[in-house]
């Protein structure tokens, strides 16, 4: 049941997940610290979090308004609240990383 929606949330895992390795990768770009200072690459490193991290939480929305529609458990529901939840406070950190 709900075929589109699963296949709408695994999309936006996708893109969370894709932009969650873009992250890491920039991330290990600006650790190697570069004579002229980071590239441009490098300075990307807080918006693709910013991207994965915002996709996670609409992923995990998704989820539970799924989760809903067929009646999964409570101990089910309770899960994806907690990584719902969870998705909300790692958003904190690219956010205030992209403000300089």
């Amino acid at each position: 049941p709900f075929r589109m929606q699963q296949v709408l949330l695994n999309w936006v895992f996708v893109v969370a997940s894709a932009a969650l390795i873009l992250d890491f990768g920039a991330l290990q770009d600006l650790l190697r610290e570069p004579v002229g200072g980071p590239d441009f690459f490098a300075e990307l490193c807080n918006w693709f979090g910013v991207l994965s991290c915002l996709a996670w939480l609409l992923g995990f929305a998704i989820l539970a308004n799924w989760l809903h529609q067929v009646g999964a458990t409570s101990m089910g529901k309770a899960g994806c609240y907690l990584k719902l939840v969870a998705s909300v406070f790692f958003n904190l950190q690219p956010m205030t990383g992209t403000m300089g």
